[in-house]
């Protein structure tokens, strides 16, 4: 990890120090590494914290918001420390954004963490595990995420989701983020229906927690046809040896039900009435069986099978969901985070050291000015997080200034011919000065 800019101050030096000299020591096994990463993170707590200038404020306070410690270590306040730092990788960002990072390491037991610690990449030195391990990374049950098993025996027919190792939860209530509530519903033997606006992190809050507990996922979007057969499976002729012979191929939602995956319906309000009635019969409660007609096959669905659907709010040529169908769904609603929120989470995205934090505002609410205008039916698409950020990139190194940056960001969201062009300019102009 790079160390921390010329420019630090003594204040946050000193704080350096300090946490160097919690975890510069030797580590006899998970016990100790464990024991050595807990006390770092309690350290951390007890120091001192403020969002804007470094560790002057409080921690505590800080606290509330989920990323608060990831974003301590993210902008180098703290530097990773002895054998985390000798082994090149930080263990400690991969807590970014996340909830009270000191509660999850503390739910787990020293094989559970040293599974934890592999699954991440993170420490692979210390990845030998031996029988005083409890063999826990050959156990599904042994490590969690959130409560929810993370899984070791993934089929060859099932794909599990990469890339998706950053997303940003928001509480939702209790202290709970969506993700939270996701995976306690999912343990519980759940199926989802994931509902909000267009860029509210529907799809990536699946995609992230499908890779974190490495379970294969297959992803449809019925806003378009689907046939039938691409659900179920059809037959294929293949040849071997100068001859042919037919066989069958399993379709996405089959491979889910019948190896336990999770099969993702997006925009899942406009699926076919006979769809439907396959899905119904896949989410019954209890032993759920079935038919695949061409096959002449009847399936036992896995209990490890999810149905998680999606929709957006308001869309044009949605349904209403069966009542039926719906009632075996536990909804969850997605919102816009807010503007305190994205700020900081742009902030954390773009090179402090040659980006002005008054610019990143500029263009950040330049950006949620002109969501709104989507909300108010004024432009047929958001302004999406992700575009925030793009725009704050071009700030760096003062290769544009805000005007400019948002343009190239957020106009070029909207063809040339809409006529919508323009009014996103203006709203620019108006706002950028």
């Amino acid at each position: 990890m790079s160390d921390s800019s010329s420019s630090q101050s003594d204040a946050e030096s000193e704080t350096t120090d300090v946490a160097r000299s919690e975890t510069g020591r030797s580590h006899d096994g998970p016990d100790q590494l464990r024991s050595d990463v807990l006390g770092f993170v309690d350290y951390a707590k007890r120091a001192t914290y403020d969002p804007e200038d470094g560790p002057n404020g409080s921690l505590e306070a800080a606290g509330s918001r989920p990323d608060a410690f990831g974003r301590w270590v993210s902008r180098g306040w703290i530097t990773d420390a002895g054998v985390l730092e000798q082994q090149g990788v930080s263990l400690l960002t991969t807590w970014q954004r996340s909830d009270s990072a000191a509660a999850k390491l503390d739910d787990l037991g020293p094989a559970q963490f040293m599974q934890w610690v592999q699954r991440d990449g993170a420490l692979s030195s210390m990845g030998e595990t031996t029988a005083d391990d409890e063999s826990a990374t050959t156990d599904a049950a042994a490590g969690t995420y959130k409560g929810l098993a993370i899984r070791t025996d993934v089929p060859d027919a099932l794909t599990v989701p990469t890339g998706h190792d950053t997303y940003y939860e928001r509480p939702v209530r209790a202290g709970k983020t969506e993700l939270d509530v996701m995976a306690h519903a999912l343990k519980h033997g759940n199926h989802l229906d994931l509902k909000g606006e267009t860029g509210t992190g529907k799809s990536e809050a699946i995609l992230h927690l499908a890779q974190q507990v490495n379970v294969g996922v297959e992803q449809v979007n019925f806003s378009e046809e689907v046939r039938m057969s691409y659900l179920l499976g059809h037959y294929e002729v293949y040849s071997h040896d100068g001859a042919t012979e037919m066989q069958w191929v399993d379709g996405v939602l089959t491979k889910c039900m019948r190896y336990g995956g999770w099969f993702v319906a997006d925009e899942h309000d406009m699926i076919s009435g006979d769809v439907s009635s396959l899905l119904h019969s896949a989410t019954e409660k209890g032993e759920a069986v079935v038919t695949i007609p061409e096959k002449g096959e009847t399936i036992t669905v896995h209990d490890d099978f999810r149905f998680i659907g999606t929709r957006n709010v308001n869309y044009a040529g949605s349904n209403q969901l069966n009542k039926a169908y719906e009632s075996r769904l536990h909804s969850l609603r997605f919102e816009y985070l807010d503007q305190h929120q994205e700020v900081e989470i742009v902030l954390e995205e773009v090179d402090l050291s040659s980006t002005r934090r008054v610019d990143v505002r500029q263009v950040v609410e330049i950006g949620r000015e002109l969501r709104q205008a989507y909300l108010d039916g004024a432009l047929p698409k958001p302004i999406t997080l992700r575009s925030m950020i793009r725009a704050a990139e071009f700030l760096e190194d003062g290769f544009m200034r805000p005007k400019e940056a948002a343009k190239t960001a957020y106009v070029d969201r909207f063809p040339e011919q809409s006529g919508h062009r323009s009014s996103v300019e203006k709203t620019i102009e108006t706002y950028a000065g």
